[in-house]
């Protein structure tokens, strides 16, 4: 279940992504909601990414601990780098951590999108670190990801 924050923070991104207009005036929008969970605790996160003309994406995330601590972040890149096209109907998003690398996968099937999220391990790592609070560097389990799903407006 979503808490409040994440659905004001996800109207928010609406709301700031159909203002901007694009080089084909057309855009897409793609949300994904996840639950990260490992030994260290869990959050709930949201990415929106809206693809527009001229391959650019403009990405925004924001994450909430049960603790009520709140991460967030947001870019600007062109699609091939942090986001990659895999097929006619897929999307692969990659973000690089310090031990390992987090992948989103978006899948439009019949008109329904379907979502992933997985970690996969450097060469010559053995161990997820991941920051801490305080800004800090924290050792921790493999992450789970629960509650996974996606929307393509």
């Amino acid at each position: 279940m979503i808490s409040m924050m994440m659905r004001s923070f996800f109207i928010a991104l609406l709301l700031l992504f159909s203002g901007r207009s694009t080089d084909a005036g057309e855009s897409t929008l793609i949300t994904i909601h996840y639950t990260s969970v490992n030994s260290t605790g869990s959050s709930n996160w949201v990415v929106a990414a809206r693809l527009t003309g001229g391959n650019r994406v403009e990405e925004a995330s924001e994450g909430v601990t049960r603790s009520g601590l709140r991460g967030n972040a947001s870019k600007s890149a062109t699609l091939g780098g942090t986001w990659r096209v895999i097929s006619a109907n897929k999307l692969r998003r990659t973000l690089e951590h310090e031990n390992h690398f987090q992948i989103f996968e978006v899948k439009i099937q019949r008109g329904a999108c379907h979502a992933a999220v997985w970690t996969q391990l450097k060469p010559g790592r053995s161990s997820y670190i991941v920051g801490g609070v305080r800004g800090d560097r924290i050792e921790s389990s493999k992450p789970r990801y629960t509650n996974v799903y996606c929307a393509i407006q």
